[in-house]
This record gives structure tokens, sequence and C-alpha cells, in this order.
């Protein structure tokens, strides 16, 4: 038999192996899609382990398709199926703001960005409070329907005690714990942008007579101490409105809204100046807490803070030049003789 006879039949093979060496390069090209595809997944993954941030994704129905190791650690949870049942350590006060913004992301693809806080458990049991902030972002489809959302979760409880403080800091005195100047200043301007004809604010200014000598005499620790006392008694002697704030060493401030006459604002001034009579008792000795009180009135929004208090700062000094145990009323409403005698201004009908 002729060999190139029955080699005739199979003449194609090298053009059929010749094709087979050009398939598996085409196939090669899913492969490198799905690696491509395989390699930005483990990316991606690799990224939101990384990132200080509990990140969770969910589908359309709320189903939770991925959640980061942080987002367990802020909630103090293992996984579960569901981003309610994820979420049910938020507090009952919080819930609906939470389920209202997944609702929203879900149904409406409407991106939010809400604060929310968390009741979660430490290793011993004990119960905490974490404040958080949550970004919800939605992913839509080719067609744009809504196909789930990303939740980032960030734990701001540290930030918000940084915070908390700070203002505590810019608003309150460090001794007494009262309202510091700047913030009592502040807060009787707003008393006064919210009077109307009908009332206005008093203001009392207390100055403690012999406070200087108690510091030197008995230290610095023991004055701490008087300030201290005598803040609890002014707060003790005013409304739950008023407002109590140290303006220096031995002076003090309240601002008493809504007074309607002067014979209402001198009766708040008599019972701050009746709970300071009382003597205190510092390391071993009794010392006297006795206070030289100004009152002033503004009778109505006319009246500017500063002029406020510098009214019952002169009226103050009166008291004290008498040595009187009553307070001096000064009146708002004669003010328009300041420049010329102060002293004229103060209502007589009270000394």
């Amino acid at each position: 038999m002729d060999v190139s006879d029955e080699m005739t039949p199979h003449e194609s093979l090298p053009a059929r192996e010749e094709s087979v060496d050009t398939d598996p390069q085409l196939s090669y090209q899913p492969r490198r899609l799905h690696q491509a595809l395989r390699a930005r997944e483990q990316l991606l993954h690799r990224l939101a382990e990384a990132v200080p941030l509990g990140v969770l994704h969910v589908d359309a129905q709320g189903r939770i398709v991925y959640s980061n190791h942080m987002l367990h650690t802020i909630l103090g949870a293992a996984r579960v199926a569901t981003v309610e049942e994820q979420l049910c350590m938020v507090l009952a006060e919080d819930r609906e703001l939470v389920e209202g913004a997944l609702e929203a992301v879900l149904q409406n693809g409407l991106d939010n960005d809400i604060e929310m806080r968390l009741e979660t458990s430490d290793e011993h049991g004990a119960k905490n409070v974490r404040e958080c902030t949550m970004s919800l972002r939605a992913l839509t489809g080719d067609t744009g329907e809504v196909t789930g959302a990303i939740a980032c979760v960030a734990d701001v409880t540290e930030s918000v005690r940084m915070r908390e403080e700070l203002r505590i800091r810019a608003t309150f005195d460090d001794v007494t714990q009262c309202h510091n100047r700047a913030s009592t200043m502040e807060s009787l301007e707003m008393t006064l942008a919210a009077s109307d004809e009908r009332s206005g604010p008093a203001v009392i200014f207390v100055d403690l007579d012999r406070f200087k000598e108690i510091n030197e005499q008995l230290g610095h620790a023991a004055g701490d101490a008087l300030l201290e006392i005598v803040a609890k008694r002014l707060l003790r002697a005013i409304r739950s409105e008023d407002l109590v704030g140290r303006m220096g060493s031995d002076e003090f401030l309240i601002v008493c809204p809504g007074i309607t006459t002067a014979a209402q604002a001198m009766r708040a001034a008599t019972r701050v100046a009746d709970t300071l009579r009382h003597q205190v008792r510092l390391k071993t000795t009794h010392v006297s807490c006795q206070a030289s009180v100004g009152v002033a009135w503004s009778g109505g929004p006319e009246a500017d803070a500063g002029t406020l208090v510098n009214q019952a700062d002169a009226a103050m000094h009166e008291a004290k030049q008498r040595e009187s145990e009553r307070p001096v009323l000064y009146t708002a409403s004669r003010r328009g003789a300041i420049d010329q005698n102060p002293m004229a201004l103060l209502d007589s009908s009270y000394r």
C-alpha cells in the first residue's frame, strides 16, 4: 500500500493542529478576565478589611452580602442574615432614624449620613453606649434600579467625648462649675434678644466680702473651697431657668430671665443675699460668707448686656460702701443719666 495514499485522508490534520494551537490562545481571554476579576475582588476585600471603618454590603432586600471585621468589632456582635438584625443594638430613640435611612436608600436610592448610638457589651458584660456615624450609599444596576447599598460605620465615641470636654472647658469655670464670663455674657445677650415689652432679665452682681483676706490667711485651696460652696448656695437660691456665672476671682453674676417688675428683681437678689449669710467651715475654722449684692433690671428689650452688667456692678459697689446686708437695686429704665451721676440712679425705694 502506498504510504502517501494512506495519508491522503489526513492531509488536513496539520491545519487542524494549527487551529487547535490557536484555540487555547482564544480560551486564555476568559481566563484572563476571570483572573482580573478575581484580583479586583481581592483588592476590594483587602481594602475593606484595612480601612478603620465598619463596611456592610446589603442587597435590595436588606440581606447581608458582605461585612468586614471592623464592623463586628464596632457593633460587638457576630454577622447575622439581615441589616435589621445586625443593627438591633441601636438605641430605641435612634431606631426610627436608622430604619428611615435604610428604607430611603434601598427603596428610593437616596444616600444618607446619620448619627446613631449603640448599646454594646464589653468582655465583662458591662453595657456601653457608643456614638457612631453611618454613611449609606445606594448601589444601582445598568437600568438604574437599586440593587443594594453600602454602609460605612465609624465609631466616633472618643471624638464626641473630646468635643464635649472642649465645650465644657469653653463654657464652664473649672473651680465652681458655674458658667464662665464669656458664656455668661453670651447667655445674657441671648436672653435680652428674646425679651419683650412686658419683661426682661434681671442681673444680680455678687462680690464676696473678705475673700482676699481668707485666701491669704488660709491658702488658695481654702479659697477655692469657699468658691465652690458659694456656687452651690447660689444655685440653690435661684430658679431652674436662671444662670449663675463666675465673672472673676470672687465675683458672680446671676442672669434671671422673664422678670416683669423691679420688685421681683429685688426679691430674687434678696434670696441670693440671704443664702450667703451663713458661715462656712473651712479646715478647722468657720468664716463669714457675706457678700455685697447689686441688681439691675432691664425692663424690656432695649437694654444691652454690657450696660446692664455695669449697672449691677455699680449697685454692688454702692452696697459694699454702705456695708449693707441687703441688695441695692439699680433700675435700667433710668439709665439716661448714667454718665452724669450713676449713684443717683439707684432706686431709693429699696434702700
